[in-house]
């Protein structure tokens, strides 16, 4: 099984981390495959709502959401983990978010057999 899992703090240690680690911890014991990243040492922009990715096979930014999409495309299982700051999820994990926006299917035969 693959297991993709994302840390939205600040914080490496701290309390989202260490739940999202100990996940991580005893999906690696049972021997499946995780993919674990820290939202905050990644390189992402915010969407830009160009929808070049609903009028091609991808989003139009080259950053690190690149190799995020393929992860998470294979993934059977998605951790994701943000403290809250102010009511709301951490601002890099909030642009995270909203890049896998161009991992939607807005296609009309979405579902038709």
């Amino acid at each position: 099984m693959k297991i993709f899992a994302v840390n939205g703090s600040p914080r490496k240690q701290g309390s989202t981390a260490a739940v999202i680690n100990e996940m991580v911890r005893m999906a690696l014991d049972a021997g499946h495959h995780v993919d674990r990243h820290d939202v905050y040492d990644l390189n992402i922009s915010g969407c830009r709502g160009c929808m070049g990715c609903k009028h091609g096979d991808s989003c139009v930014i080259d950053d690190d959401m690149t190799q995020i999409y393929l992860e998470m495309k294979e993934a059977d299982i998605i951790i994701l983990g943000s403290p809250i700051y102010m009511g709301a999820e951490t601002g890099p994990f909030k642009m995270f978010i909203d890049r896998t926006y161009a991992l939607l299917d807005f296609s009309k035969d979405k579902g038709k057999k």
